[in-house]
């Protein structure tokens, strides 16, 4: 489902628990943001999710490649995969 993105998405949130999901035309990127989480999956099957104040990485095969506290520049930079 194609969702126009927000104009400015470094501030999207999303309120509830209705997730909104933007696909990225040019990468092929999925991009969910659910209230404050936010989460990515690349068109290679890596995803990136920030939850709950962690950030974790997965390979294609859902192999947690990185958990760690998420730091203020994850979250902008996931959001920058909508455009």
């Amino acid at each position: 489902m194609n969702v126009t993105p927000p104009t400015n998405p470094a501030t999207a949130l999303n309120p509830g628990n209705k997730p909104k999901t933007y696909i990225n035309a040019t990468t092929g990127d999925r991009v969910e943001v659910r209230g404050a989480s936010v989460g990515v999956v690349h068109s290679n099957g890596l995803s990136e999710r920030i939850d709950g104040g962690h950030y974790e990485m997965r390979d294609a095969m859902g192999r947690t490649i990185i958990r760690r506290q998420a730091k203020n520049s994850d979250r902008p930079r996931l959001l920058r995969m909508i455009e």
